[in-house]
């Protein structure tokens, strides 16, 4: 295949990563590296693939896009948050109507009772550190292997 018609395929293939793409929320820079390992581990797990090590970079790639989708979708948060709404089901968000001075009928936030905002907190700093351990790992991968990351 001609270098003009792989780069071709290569500009379609990224079109749509780089539609969605904004320049204000880092997440779509994790979606950028995401679609870039994605398309690098499958490389790795190719036939094409020259390196004696091609497995082991696969991997490492893997994992780096494992740890990705898990910074993208948040799931680290929903495995966190199940505890807290186990014990409180419907979220922790409750409303209530308040009436203006003007008759008219607004629905507010109710107030969370201390101890849930104590909780609440308790499984937000969860997700913190938790988001922080992902982001560690990933960093330290990429900085041990991007160097040899190529065939």
């Amino acid at each position: 295949m001609s270098r003009f018609i792989w780069n071709i395929k290569n500009l379609i293939a990224w079109m749509p990563v780089l539609w969605g793409n904004f320049d204000w929320d880092y997440d779509f820079l994790l979606i950028i590296l995401k679609f870039k390992l994605d398309r690098m581990e499958k490389f790795f797990g190719s036939d094409d693939a020259m390196i004696v090590e091609s497995e082991k970079v696969r991997k490492e790639i893997a994992r780096c896009s494992t740890i990705l989708g898990l910074l993208i979708n948040k799931e680290y948060e929903r495995r966190i948050f199940e505890g807290y709404f186990k014990i409180y089901p419907f979220y922790g968000i409750e409303t209530v109507d308040v009436v203006d001075v003007k008759g008219n009928v607004h629905c507010q936030l109710k107030e969370m009772p201390e101890e849930q905002k104590d909780i609440f907190r308790y499984y937000s700093d969860m997700c913190k550190m938790a988001e922080c351990d992902l982001k560690d790992e990933l960093f330290m991968l990429l900085r041990k292997g991007i160097g040899y990351w190529w065939d």
